[in-house]
C-alpha cells in the first residue's frame, strides 16, 4: 500500500509540475509569425526584464544578478583567480539583430548589454608588464558588451506541446565601451605599488581583456544555458503564432 501512495504522489506531482510548465502567464511575449523577424525583435526585447528576473514556476532562476563561483584565468607568467563573483546588468540589455529562419532552423541575434561585476580576486605574478600580487575585492564594469549568437534548433514533442531544443551554439563578444577595473589591496594594502598597476590596467584595458578572458566566456555560458532552458520550457505556440 505504502508503495502504491508513494507512486501515486510522484506521479500526480509530475502531472502537476508538467501542467504549471505549460499553463504558467508568460503573457509578457508577443506571439509572431514565425518569418516576421522585427515583430520577434520587439517581443524579444520587451520579454528581457521578466526572463533575467527568473520565473520560478518554470524553474528559471535570475541571471541579473547572476552568481559564479570560481573561474580560474591561470597563464604561464600569470596566476589569477576569481571567486563569489557577482554579475549584473543583463536586464538592460538591447536586442540589436535577432533572424530567423524556420527552413534552417537557425537563430541569429546580438545583444548589447552593461555588465558589471564583482567579487574577490587572487593574483600573483605578471599582469601585462607588471609584476603584481595581491588578494581581496574587485570591481570591473564596462557599459557596453556586444555578444553575437548563432544558433541551430530541433523542435521536440514533450507533454502535448512544441518546444525548440537548441542544438548547437555558436558565439562571438566584443567589449565595445572601455572596461573599467579595480582591483582592491594589492601588494597588501599599499596604495603607492597599487596605484600604478590599477592605472595600467585601466589605461590598457583592450589588453587586460585578454586575462580577463575566462570569465567572460563563463558569464557568456551561462546565458547560453539559461537560453536553452527558456525554450525548453515555454511551448512554441507562446511565441510563435
Amino acid at each position: 500500500m505504502f508503495k502504491v501512495d508513494r507512486f501515486l504522489i510522484c506521479y500526480l506531482s509530475y502531472c502537476v509540475l508538467q501542467s504549471s510548465a505549460s499553463d504558467v502567464d508568460v503573457s509578457f511575449i508577443k506571439p509572431c509569425k514565425a518569418d516576421d523577424n522585427a515583430c520577434m525583435t520587439s517581443s524579444l526585447q520587451a520579454a528581457i526584464p521578466y526572463f533575467a528576473a527568473g520565473i520560478p514556476k518554470l524553474n528559471l532562476k535570475t541571471v541579473d544578478p547572476l552568481y559564479i563561483d570560481t573561474i580560474n584565468s591561470d597563464s604561464s607568467n600569470l596566476k589569477l583567480t576569481f571567486k563569489n563573483i557577482k554579475v549584473m546588468d543583463i536586464s538592460k540589455a538591447k536586442v540589436t539583430i535577432f533572424e530567423r529562419d524556420a527552413v534552417k532552423q537557425t537563430l541569429k541575434f546580438s545583444l548589447e548589454t552593461p555588465v558589471s561585476l564583482n567579487g574577490l580576486y587572487e593574483l600573483n605574478g605578471k599582469i601585462l608588464i607588471l609584476n603584481a600580487f595581491g588578494i581581496g575585492e574587485f570591481e570591473t564594469h564596462t557599459n557596453k558588451l556586444l555578444i553575437n549568437y548563432d544558433m541551430k534548433y530541433e523542435i521536440i514533442d514533450k507533454d502535448g506541446n512544441k518546444y525548440l531544443k537548441i542544438t548547437t551554439v555558436n558565439y562571438t563578444y566584443d567589449i565595445v565601451e572601455k572596461l573599467h577595473i579595480k582591483l582592491h589591496n594589492l601588494f597588501g594594502g599599499d596604495k603607492t605599488l597599487a596605484e600604478p598597476v590599477n592605472n595600467l590596467l585601466n589605461k590598457n584595458w583592450k589588453d587586460v581583456v585578454v586575462e580577463f578572458g575566462p570569465i567572460i566566456n563563463k558569464i557568456i555560458h551561462e546565458y547560453v544555458n539559461f537560453i536553452k532552458k527558456i525554450f525548453l520550457v515555454v511551448p512554441r505556440n507562446k511565441f510563435e503564432i
